[in-house]
């Protein structure tokens, strides 16, 4: 998995993003190594909601896959890409709690932030 992140030049989304109008009070994510190395833990936090995922590198196909779910009773699966433009774009099937099932697609990019930091953008769509 670290091999990856730094070849896709994605390794510094290991780390904290807060939203920039409340500091962290209305969107948090962390994602951090639960396993060093093999296994990503996705934590996130809004005012009404809380998720947890996990990322791995399927040994046998070498895709990044994804597991979630939330506090509201939603689940997901999926599989991480990095499109020519170096956007990380997962796509995920989903079960809301009400049993509904779709697709989303989420592309993030990074782009220079306050004070030359680098922030993470996302779009979902």
């Amino acid at each position: 998995m670290t091999g990856i992140l730094r070849d896709s030049k994605w390794d510094r989304i290991i780390g904290t993003s807060l939203d920039a109008d409340t500091r962290g009070a209305n969107y948090k994510v962390t994602y951090a190594w639960k396993i060093k190395d093999r296994v990503i833990e996705t934590t996130t936090k809004e005012r009404n909601q809380e998720s947890v995922a996990l990322m791995r590198v399927n040994a046998k196909t070498g895709a990044v896959f994804h597991m979630s779910v939330d506090s509201l009773g939603s689940s997901a699966i999926g599989e991480w890409k990095v499109d020519d433009n170096g956007d990380a774009v997962p796509e995920m099937v989903y079960t809301g709690p009400d049993n509904r099932e779709g697709l989303l697609i989420i592309r993030y990019h990074f782009e220079r932030g306050h004070n030359d930091h680098d922030g993470r953008a996302a779009t979902a769509y």
